[in-house]
């Protein structure tokens, strides 16, 4: 009877401590489940409840349970049935909102911007528009090579003269790009500088078709650049960003290049809440 006793006891024993167990787990569990229903809200979707059971991989039970959580505290809305449309709550759109107003380019994007430079071995540049120019307001440069970029922190170019402003003008809206263009007066810095609207405009068509832009030499020789828009969550332009250094280097890993800056604008552009194309028609599409 004592031996009973005891195996019960410690029968008793596993099963609290399996209690306790699984209550120190819990809050994690339905920490990150909630966590993954706002992931799938911010990329723009709008789920139902089945479908986040499906998603996020858990049961009826449990998804009511986490999504009465978030309602609670306002970070979702949604009919309280299994049909019905999950959307962001109030206090999760003013999460957003403030974000945005608080958003620096340069503090979320410079470390984006030293990978970006030490991954591809070059100069990865950061500009933001002024008037008709494009300020420089970051450089980071990670190569070992004896030929490359000089510092250009602070510096101004004119936005049709490189690869950061003419991206830049291709992301712009046409009611805030047209009156701009008629105000230029084009420059010849190189023998490759554009120096007509026409051809600019032509560029310009090309790089948002197929969202870069590239600079051969057009305000120095010998350096070819291409950069990228980073856009907001209404698709317009906050910065541009690029990768420069000399022809034959960038020119030898062009697709390397592109794919990399593409990538880099892409992530910045997602801190800022804009959405790719992919994303707008999921989002529609439901």
């Amino acid at each position: 009877m004592i031996g009973t006793m005891i195996r019960s006891s410690d029968r008793a024993g596993e099963v609290a401590m399996v209690t306790r167990a699984v209550e120190v787990e819990a809050p994690a569990g339905t920490l990150q489940r909630g966590l993954a229903i706002l992931d799938l809200l911010a990329l723009g979707e709008r789920p139902t409840v089945s479908e986040l059971i499906d998603r996020v991989g858990m049961s009826k039970s449990a998804a009511f349970r986490v999504l009465a959580t978030l309602r609670e505290h306002a970070l979702v809305e949604w009919d309280s049935t299994l049909g019905g449309r999950v959307v962001p709550g109030e206090r999760a759109v003013l999460l957003g909102v403030s974000g945005l107003r608080t958003f620096d380019p340069w503090e979320h994007g410079r470390h984006l911007l030293a990978e970006l430079a030490h991954t591809l071995g070059e100069s990865a540049l950061m500009a933001i528009r002024d008037g008709a120019e494009m300020v420089y307001i970051a450089h980071e440069d990670h190569s070992d090579h004896m030929v490359g970029v000089r510092r250009l922190l602070g510096a101004r170019r004119p936005a049709y003269a490189s690869s950061l402003g003419k991206a830049y003008l291709a992301a712009m809206p046409d009611s805030e790009l047209e009156p701009l263009l008629e105000s230029l007066e084009l420059q010849a810095f190189t023998p490759t500088t554009i120096t007509s609207i026409k051809e600019l405009r032509a560029q310009l068509a090309e790089t948002r078709e197929r969202g870069w832009a590239i600079d051969l030499g057009e305000h120095e020789n010998g350096v070819m650049c291409f950069g990228v828009a980073v856009l907001d969550h209404v698709d317009h332009p906050v910065c541009s960003i690029s990768v420069a250094g000399p022809q034959d280097r960038i020119r030898a890993n062009q697709d390397r290049v592109i794919a990399q800056v593409t990538a880099t604008a892409r992530a910045l552009s997602e801190r800022m809440g804009h959405l790719d194309q992919q994303q707008q028609l999921t989002e529609t599409s439901q």
